[in-house]
C-alpha cells in the first residue's frame, strides 16, 4: 500500500468515525415502543370516532367486526358477552350504557393522544376528547396497551375522571346479570 492509499484509508476512516459521532450526538433514533404505542392508539381513535358516530350500532360491535385484532382475547370476550347479553334484552340497559372507548355518552367530534407512559409491562397511552364537547383538560381515557406477537393490542381502558375501568366494569355487569337470573 502506497502512502497515498493509506492516507485515503484514514480519511475514509474518519469520516465515517465523524458521522457516527455526528449521527450518535444528533437525537436522531429508531422509533421506540412509545412511538409505536403512540401509533397504534391515535391511527385507532383516528378510525374508531367517525365509524362509531357513523354508525348505530353498539361500540363493541363495530370494533369487535371491524378490528377485533386490536384487541387482547380476554377484553375481546367481555365486550362481546356484554355486547350479546345487551341484544338479548330489549327495552332495559343490562349491558354497557356509554361508549367504553370514549368514557362517554356524547362523544367529542375527535379523541387525540395526550401522551404515552410505561405501567409494568404495558402502555397507557392517555386520550382526550376535543372538538364538539366541553372542553376536556383532564384526560378521558387511559387506554392499555400490551405488544402481544409483534402487534399491539388493547387490554383494558382506564377511566380517570370516572373512575374505574372497563375489565372491572364489564365484570360487574356480568356479576349483576347472573344474579338477575
Amino acid at each position: 500500500m502506497n502512502s497515498k492509499s493509506t492516507l485515503q484509508a484514514i480519511r475514509i476512516a474518519l469520516t465515517f468515525a465523524t458521522l457516527t459521532v455526528v449521527f450518535s450526538c444528533s437525537g436522531a433514533k429508531t422509533p421506540s415502543d412509545t412511538d409505536a404505542v403512540r401509533d397504534f392508539v391515535q391511527k385507532f381513535y383516528d378510525w374508531y370516532v367517525p365509524s362509531s358516530r357513523a354508525s348505530s350500532d353498539r361500540p363493541a360491535e363495530i370494533v369487535l367486526r371491524e378490528r377485533p385484532s386490536a384487541f387482547d382475547s380476554t377484553l375481546a370476550r367481555g365486550l362481546k358477552e356484554d355486547s350479546d347479553a345487551q341484544s338479548k334484552v330489549a327495552g332495559d340497559i343490562v349491558g354497557l350504557d356509554f361508549d367504553p372507548f370514549l368514557a362517554a355518552q356524547d362523544p367529542c367530534e375527535r379523541y387525540e393522544l395526550v401522551g404515552v407512559r410505561k405501567s409494568g409491562e404495558s402502555y397507557l397511552a392517555t386520550v382526550r376528547g376535543v372538538g364538539g364537547c366541553e372542553n376536556h383538560e383532564e384526560a378521558d381515557v387511559d387506554a392499555e396497551v400490551i405488544s402481544r406477537d409483534g402487534a399491539w393490542v388493547f387490554t383494558n381502558f382506564r377511566y380517570p375522571r370516572l373512575g374505574g375501568d372497563l375489565l372491572t366494569t364489564l365484570q360487574k355487569l356480568r356479576d349483576d346479570r347472573k344474579a338477575t337470573k
